[in-house]
C-alpha cells in the first residue's frame, strides 16, 4: 500500500496487500512525550521495501494525534487505531496487519539505528533465516550510550544458536524486538503474544526458539533502548509483574525440561525468579501465598542450577521468611543498579 492509511482497528484486523521485506511494528500507548522524536528519527531512515505499522493501542493523551501528524503523506505506512488492549494485543494486531515478509518489534521509546538496520536488510535478502537475531546499543537518559563489546559466533545449526543465547551471550536475551522474525514462521507456530502479560517477553522467546529451524545473528547494533524510559511502576503493576514473571517461570521449567538446553535455560530463568522476589513486599496476604506457590513449583526444577544465589536460596528458603529475602533482594539492587548500564556487555 503506498500512502499513508488509518484503520479503526475496533472490530477487524486487515492486511495489506503489497509485499514488503519487512513491516515494522510499533504499538503507541500515551507516549506524547517522545513520539514525534522517535518517528522522526525513524522516517530519516531508509525505508524503500520497507512498511511502518503504528498501532495507537488506545492512547488517553494526544498520542493519536501527533502520530497522524508526523505519518501524514509518509509512504508505504499504516496507522491503526484501536481500543486499549495492552501491548501483547497491539503487537498481534500489527503482525495480523502486516504485510512484510519479516517482521520488526519496535517499541515507541526506541528507535532503530541506521547501520545496522542497514545490514539486518543485507542478512535478510542474503540468509533467509526464520531469526535473525541483533544487537542493542543501550542508551542512557544522561545522553551516553553503551554499546556491546561480545562477538556473536558462527553457529551450523538452531540449537548450536539457541545454547549459545541462553549459555553465553552477556546481555538481555528476552526482549522481542532483538529477534527479527519471519511473519510466516510467526503464524505457522502460532507465536503471537499472550494477551494480558505484563512482562510477556519472557513467555515469547522461548516458545519462539523452541520452534525455530534456522536463526542468523546481526553482528551491527540495529536497535537503540533507551534505559528507564517510562519510570516508575505502580504497585498494582508491579505485583502482577512479579506474579506473571514467577507464572511464566513455573510453566517454563516444565515446558522445556527435556530440551537439551534446559540447564542453560534454567539458568535464565532463576535470575528472573529470584529477582522478582524483590516484589514480594508490595504483595497483600493473598498475593503472598500464591507468590511462594509459584516460586515452589520453579524451584523443584532450579535448586540445582548453575546461578549461586539461586542455590542458596533454594537451601535456605524454608528457614529464612520470603520478607527477609525480599529486603536482600532489593538492597543488592539498590547497590547493583548504579553500576549497570557502566558493565555494559558484562551485564547478566
Amino acid at each position: 500500500m503506498s500512502g499513508m492509511g488509518c484503520v479503526d482497528m475496533s472490530s477487524s484486523v486487515i492486511g495489506n496487500t503489497q509485499t514488503f521485506l519487512i513491516s515494522i511494528v510499533m504499538p503507541v500507548h500515551n507516549a506524547e512525550r517522545f513520539i514525534a522524536d522517535r518517528l522522526s528519527r525513524l522516517f530519516r531512515l531508509d525505508l524503500e521495501g520497507v512498511e511502518v505499522v503504528i498501532v495507537d493501542d488506545g492512547s488517553s493523551d494526544d498520542s493519536l494525534s501527533i502520530c497522524h501528524v508526523t505519518v501524514d503523506g509518509k509512504k508505504d505506512t499504516l496507522l491503526i487505531s484501536q481500543p486499549h488492549s495492552g501491548l501483547a494485543e497491539a503487537r498481534n494486531t500489527g503482525i495480523h496487519a502486516a504485510s512484510g515478509e519479516y517482521i520488526m518489534f519496535l517499541d515507541c521509546d526506541d528507535e532503530l539505528l541506521e547501520e545496522g538496520f542497514e545490514e539486518v536488510k543485507r542478512h535478510l535478502r542474503g540468509a533467509d533465516p526464520d531469526i535473525l537475531m541483533g544487537k542493542y546499543n543501550l542508551m542512557l537518559e544522561n545522553g551516553k550510550t553503551v554499546r556491546p563489546l561480545y562477538t556473536f559466533p558462527k553457529c551450523d545449526s538452531a540449537l548450536e544458536a539457541i545454547t549459545f543465547i541462553y549459555g553465553s551471550l552477556p546481555d538481555s536475551i528476552w526482549n522481542v524486538w532483538r529477534y527479527v522474525c519471519r511473519r510466516a514462521f510467526i503464524v505457522r507456530n502460532n507465536l503471537f503474544f499472550t494477551s494480558g502479560l505484563i512482562c510477556e517477553d519472557l513467555e515469547w522467546t522461548p516458545r519462539a526458539l523452541h520452534a525455530v529451524m534456522t536463526i542468523e545473528f546481526c553482528e551491527a547494533p540495529f536497535y537503540g533502548y533507551y534505559y528507564n524510559m517510562y519510570g516508575s511502576v505502580t504497585r498494582t503493576s508491579g505485583v502482577k509483574r512479579v506474579l506473571d514473571t514467577n507464572r511464566i517461570v513455573a510453566e517454563s521449567v516444565q515446558a522445556y525440561a527435556c530440551e537439551p538446553y534446559a540447564d542453560m535455560l534454567y539458568n535464565r530463568l532463576a535470575r528472573e525468579m529470584l529477582y522478582s522476589v524483590g516484589g514480594y513486599l508490595m504483595c497483600d496476604a493473598r498475593e503472598r501465598m500464591e507468590f511462594r506457590r509459584l516460586v515452589n513449583l520453579s524451584m523443584a526444577y532450579l535448586n540445582n542450577c548453575g546461578f549461586l544465589p539461586v542455590r542458596i536460596f533454594a537451601n535456605l528458603r524454608a528457614v529464612i521468611p520470603f520478607v527477609i529475602w525480599s529486603f536482600a533482594v532489593n538492597a543488592a539492587k539498590s547497590l547493583y543498579n548504579p553500576f549497570k548500564a557502566s558493565l555494559g556487555p558484562l551485564r547478566l
